[in-house]
């Protein structure tokens, strides 16, 4: 877990991982790891089972350790969404956010269902690529942060994926369609914020 001390990344990961889960801390400082660690200790988490400080080719032992996934912004999504108005768009938002606006065509799965959703995003991926198309999954959120969040997991399961690492309000900007939905049912459920 890389020290985001920062953002929401306490509040992500206490609802993400399944209580008990062995927690590396990865930070460029000790002093971030040392704050990080505070603030996991406020959420119940208060022996990470290692740390290390540096960067990600200091933690690897072989460069085929390090991943990574392709990282775009909403005019780039913009472009790639005009050759191929199929691609699977997931909006990772929470439900308010989504009926404030969307992208149109988008799929909605809050980051906090992404665990439970695994199978079914993978499902979609195969369906995608079953059927001829581009079984990517490009995710998208208000800043990026939950998109990279969600995005890890994806490429932790074997699903191929692309972040938009971007502020959600450059996305109609970018001429990107953007819609509203005030009954906010996604997937066929109706979800709670």
């Amino acid at each position: 877990l890389r020290c985001d001390v920062e953002g929401n990344a306490i509040t992500y990961l206490g609802g993400l991982i399944p209580w008990g889960t062995p927690i590396t801390l990865l930070g460029a400082s000790q002093e971030q790891i040392t704050d990080f660690q505070r603030s996991l200790a406020r959420i119940g988490i208060d022996r990470p089972a290692a740390q290390n400080v540096g960067a990600p080719k200091d933690w690897a032992t072989s460069p085929k350790e390090i991943g990574s996934v392709r990282r775009v912004n909403f005019v780039e999504l913009a472009a790639e969404l005009a050759t191929d108005p199929n691609r699977i768009l997931v909006d990772a938002r929470r439900v308010t956010e989504w009926q404030e606006g969307h992208i149109e065509g988008a799929r909605h799965l809050p980051l906090h269902d992404f665990p439970e959703s695994l199978g079914q995003m993978a499902a979609w991926s195969q369906s995608a690529a079953h059927a001829g198309a581009d079984p990517t999954i490009w995710i998208s959120c208000g800043s990026g942060f939950r998109a990279t969040v969600g995005a890890s997991l994806l490429a932790r399961a074997g699903i191929p994926v692309v972040v938009v690492d971007d502020n959600f309000g450059r996305a109609k900007k970018a001429g990107l369609p953007i819609v509203r939905d005030d009954h906010a049912t996604m997937l066929g459920d109706a979800y709670a914020d």
